[in-house]
């Protein structure tokens, strides 16, 4: 996931983001991989379980803690990237130089990325509701793209990750967290970067990631900078909702009670707006852009679009605990008093 945006979507040999949480265009190409040389990636993030294929695995790292937990890897080379990308190239030469198949098998991949990079899940939703995650995603790569400099964008953890990795293509440089577990962390790297970026900067974060660091709404207008905070709220931690129901159980617990945290962007002295339709977030991001100081939006999003795995198809058991947790869900609901959120 932090290279995600190293190397440009359009470029030729580009064929997406790889893991569950990536481009289809990318699994499919690890499948048909013969060889795969990974630089960096580590046990949590691709390492064991989210590189499918049956390929041999060079991994490279300059971290010898994480090479020798490489248990996948069928030969592990410890380096820098850089010295270690231009010392392979030395070495095999002539025999770099890709022939016409090989040329052709990436292209095709990159035709296929362009192809699909926009999919999004074929589960109808009716125009009343809320604006899907994924739509969002796409309008912000639509919204920055063209002329200047490419935007710093930070991005929280949660099912906001997954809708940014996938669908916020183009020209952007990624901030991540090193481990999908710290909540909060977008707005507060937003305020740590913003004074030495010499570009737009903009903060992904989902509402339940915006409540751990709330008060560092305070440091952006302390600061004064122009920040584009742009919320994801759907009312829930989705990621674990969507945990729960994949295991078969029905949502318990996962509801967040956020009242308008645009209003609550305000009382921190920001300039904030919510939004609850396309056209209403495209003239908040149109605002953004030339207010030259801190802003939110408060986007007010579908909580039901399913964050579906990159492969062609998720797992029986995921898609079996699913139905059952949704025929649970139902049940409780029937019951008097039973509705749970």
């Amino acid at each position: 996931m932090p290279g995600r945006g190293v190397l440009p979507d359009d470029h030729a040999h580009h064929a997406g983001a790889i893991g569950s949480s990536g481009h289809q265009s990318a699994a499919e190409t690890l499948d048909e991989a013969d060889v795969v040389v990974a630089f960096g990636i580590s046990r949590r993030g691709a390492s064991a379980f989210d590189l499918p294929g049956d390929h041999h695995l060079i991994q490279v790292d300059h971290d010898l803690g994480r090479l020798a937990n490489a248990s996948r890897a069928g030969l592990p080379l410890h380096g820098t990237a850089r010295h270690t990308a231009q010392a392979l190239t030395e070495r095999l030469g002539a025999a770099a130089s890709p022939g016409g198949e090989h040329l052709g098998f990436a292209r095709a991949r990159h035709a296929r990325y362009l192809a699909t990079r926009r999919r999004r899940s074929r589960i109808p939703t009716r125009p009343s509701r809320p604006i899907r995650p994924s739509a969002l995603a796409m309008e912000l790569a639509d919204r920055f793209a063209g002329g200047g400099p490419a935007p710093l964008v930070t991005v929280d953890v949660g099912l906001t990750t997954l809708w940014i990795y996938r669908y916020l293509t183009g020209r952007q440089d990624f901030v991540w967290t090193s481990s999908f577990a710290t909540m909060g962390f977008a707005v507060p790297a937003a305020a740590a970067l913003a004074p030495g970026a010499d570009r737009p900067v903009l903060t992904a974060v989902g509402d339940g990631g915006l409540a751990v660091t709330l008060s560092e709404l305070g440091t952006l207008a302390d600061l004064d900078l122009p920040v584009t905070v742009v919320v994801f709220d759907n009312g829930r931690l989705g990621a674990i909702r969507f945990e729960q129901e994949i295991m078969g159980w029905p949502e318990y617990g996962s509801a967040l009670h956020n009242g308008d945290l645009a209003e609550a962007a305000r009382a921190y002295g920001l300039a904030a707006e919510r939004v609850t339709t396309m056209a209403g977030l495209r003239n908040a991001l149109r605002v953004a852009r030339v207010a030259r100081r801190p802003y939110l939006i408060d986007v007010v999003c579908d909580d039901n679009e399913i964050p579906a795995p990159a492969q062609r198809r998720p797992a029986a058991a995921q898609i079996i605990g699913y139905a059952l947790a949704l025929g649970r869900e139902a049940a409780r609901a029937a019951r008097p008093g039973g509705a749970q959120r």
